[in-house]
């Protein structure tokens, strides 16, 4: 390290504390400007920035360099690499399932290996700081952004398998981040387009939401993400701008004295009633230590003038400006070196890893156990096409799980809405009637209502069925036993190619 937290401006230490994108694959001349005059110390990637694996190192490798000449300290290089239908990596590098995918081979060790192979990967390429594990207990089955990317529905499960995977990316030495505190679980908002909210007392949330993240600090996590949801029953503020939470709930009762790092301050959760900017401002003075800006180049600056003018007036003590920006240090301390070599047998073995992983995760999901589902001569395929549920997830290009098995297998392929009408359901059934069979592929019915009405009408015709869940497999449980059960987890080429595993002429 080239500097301390003593030998540095108000400026350096206010770029500290701010995370932000770029919008491309290469450093671009507005991001070096925005370094060399708001000195940002942190960068978040998403999904267009990462187009292949060398163009990935390369970009890693210079966001470090122009970051390191211009602030004397090196980047965080954080990614949203959970697995599954969360994944910033291309399609070309080794891409783990989702934490209910890996959950559903009953093996913590699978857990612990998608961790730690993440976590080599990551740092391979030059990202120094995973924002994972989920750590929220998925008590909601009509939640739209969690499902998959939790471990379980209840604390137990969900506390013994992150413990795993905290001790991956422990052993990878990468830095990360358990989220979503103080629990995104039990909501129906998606908090990129809404503001979610949280009815539990206390005592309430120690015996469920909190549970895996008491056991995070206890296993010395070093960071921990506050989401935007509110808790009505502190002072029903996003928990991201709540002192009661930030200060109350994580640092004073569980005790935690690590990296607190903000959910992007872009989600209309905080934009649309605070402000982006604002909602930075009040982040970092409520107990943040990190705020993530994502995109919005404008917005970062604002925010550090507001920042920049608190301190001034002292309605930010610079004590807690120095005590956030120590904790920042920490981490590059620890986990911001150069990167390891990461050579092409670890790729290999990574690649590797993520195939046979997913594989067993469907294996073990699909019911009846080491069968196949018999199609016919005229089999009706029929499903949603692929399409983006939530904006945590990236764009999706366009697959139609229908399309590509009618392809496949010959027969006919039919679009799902997500929420089919009546008459769409009645000339869904008169189609399904006509045929062999009906693989139907479903994308979180549970959430879609609709699509469950369309199920269970789907099992009363006599027509042999199967049931494809292309995301949360929740619909399988109440599915006859007749109807053969395939959970992919998520809706992707490699979802399908298992898919068809199962199917015969």
């Amino acid at each position: 390290m080239k500097k301390t937290v003593r030998d540095m401006t108000l400026q350096e230490k206010l770029g500290q504390l701010i995370m932000t994108g770029l919008p491309g694959t290469e450093v671009d001349e507005n991001f070096v400007r925005l370094v060399r005059e708001e000195k940002i110390g942190n960068v978040i990637l998403f999904q267009y920035n990462q187009r292949e694996e060398d163009q990935l190192a390369a970009l890693c490798g210079g966001l470090r360099e122009l970051i390191e000449a211009e602030t004397g300290l090196p980047p965080l290089i954080a990614s949203d690499e959970e697995g599954g239908v969360v994944s910033r990596l291309p399609e070309t590098m080794g891409k783990m399932p989702s934490a209910m995918a890996l959950a559903a081979l009953g093996d913590p060790q699978a857990v612990y290996d998608a961790a730690l192979w993440t976590g080599r990967q990551l740092r391979g390429v030059g990202i120094n700081f995973v924002l994972a594990p989920v750590l929220d207990v998925n008590n909601n089955l009509k939640n739209p952004v969690i499902g998959v990317r939790s471990f379980g529905r209840d604390a137990q499960t969900v506390s013994r398998l992150g413990r795993e995977a905290l001790r991956g990316f422990r052993d990878a030495g990468i830095l990360c981040s358990g989220k979503h505190f103080p629990g995104h679980g039990d909501t129906t908002t998606d908090p990129h387009i809404g503001f979610a909210r949280v009815s539990r007392s206390r005592e309430e949330l120690r015996r469920l939401e909190l549970v895996p993240f008491h056991m995070a600090v206890e296993e010395d996590i070093p960071a921990i993400m506050i989401a935007h949801v509110a808790l009505t029953e502190e002072d029903g503020l996003p928990a991201t701008l709540s002192e009661r939470v930030i200060r109350g709930l994580l640092r004073e009762e569980l005790g935690f004295d690590g990296l607190a790092v903000s959910d992007c301050m872009e989600m209309d959760a905080v934009r649309a009633g605070f402000g982006t900017a604002a909602g930075a401002v009040r982040s970092i003075m409520a107990g943040i230590d990190l705020v993530c800006i994502s995109r919005s180049e404008d917005q970062v600056r604002v925010a550090l003038r507001g920042l920049r003018e608190a301190a001034e007036s002292g309605a930010l003590p610079m004590a807690q400006i120095d005590r956030s920006v120590e904790r920042v240090l920490a981490c590059k301390a620890r986990y911001a070196g150069p990167p390891p070599a990461w050579t092409a047998e670890k790729r290999e073995r990574c690649i590797a890893l993520a195939e046979d992983l997913f594989a067993g995760s469907v294996a073990c999901g699909v019911q009846p156990r080491d069968g196949r589902f018999p199609l016919g001569a005229a089999p009706r395929f029929l499903s949603p096409i692929r399409q983006q549920l939530s904006l945590v997830t990236e764009k999706a290009v366009r697959l139609s799980m229908a399309e590509e098995l009618a392809a496949e297998f010959g027969g006919e392929a039919r679009e799902m809405p997500l929420r089919p009408g009546e008459r769409e359901r009645a000339e869904i059934l008169q189609w399904v009637a006509g045929g062999t069979s009906v693989v139907a592929g479903t994308l979180n019915a549970t959430v879609y209502p609709e699509q469950m009405a369309l199920l269970e009408e789907l099992t009363k015709l006599e027509v042999p069925m199967a049931c494809v869940t292309l995301r949360a497999p929740f619909e399988l449980e109440w599915m006859p036993e007749r109807v053969f059960r395939i959970p992919v987890y998520e809706y992707s080429w490699r979802g399908i190619r298992q898919v068809c595993r199962y199917l015969q002429v």
